[in-house]
């Protein structure tokens, strides 16, 4: 990951998951444009700020943050925790992971057992 930035959610580039604690190289970063993927505000340039995607153009999953996997590697509760704050939905500080996933299914971000 580049020294200033991390990513609150988990988000895809090129079929590979990356989440809070995954190190992104500085080319892997710039195509994550969604803002609400980053924890923190971007490092300043000089550069220019890329140009707004045509509307008539397909997101890619680059940009839309995904749920983090329900087993495995990244599928912890800071993940679920993190994935969860970032769609607005309120986490006890004490909610384990299976109350999360349920707290996501109910809202309709994820498929019930999916």
């Amino acid at each position: 990951m580049s020294a200033t930035r991390r990513l609150a959610t988990w988000v895809v580039l090129d079929g590979t998951a990356y989440g809070p604690h995954s190190d992104l190289s500085a080319e892997q970063a710039a195509r994550v444009t969604n803002p609400l993927a980053w924890a923190d505000d971007p490092p300043a340039s000089d550069e220019p700020a890329p140009a707004a995607p045509d509307p008539g153009t397909p997101a890619t999953s680059a940009a839309v943050p995904v749920p983090p996997p329900r087993a495995g590697k990244g599928s912890g509760v800071e993940a679920w925790a993190a994935f969860a704050r970032l769609h607005h939905i309120e986490v006890p500080a004490d909610g384990d992971r299976a109350a999360i996933i349920e707290a996501c299914e109910r809202a309709g971000l994820i498929e019930a057992g999916t």
